[in-house]
């Protein structure tokens, strides 16, 4: 058993692709990811990465097909997609 917050804090710290894994560990995992508080907790915590471009996490959600899809775009005017995740 871990804290909540020490488990936030560990997310917090893991690369885009590793935290979208996470979310199929369990259902208290997925619900602490998609949190808008954590998205942005997970966003600052690598957006002081210094000589990277501020990226941003998006969630997509399709009521009528149940489908879930997670997207890495640049934080900019354009939203470019980016290819790391």
């Amino acid at each position: 058993y871990l804290p909540k917050d020490v488990l936030v804090e560990i997310l917090s710290k893991l690369p885009l692709k590793t935290l979208v894994q996470c979310t199929t560990v369990c259902k208290s995992w997925y619900s602490i990811i998609i949190n808008p508080n954590f998205i942005s907790l997970h966003h600052n915590t690598h957006i002081s990465t210094a000589g990277r471009r501020p990226l941003l996490f998006v969630r997509h959600y399709n009521m009528f097909d149940r489908v879930e899809r997670y997207a890495l775009h640049f934080d900019d005017e354009e939203l470019g997609e980016s290819s790391d995740a």
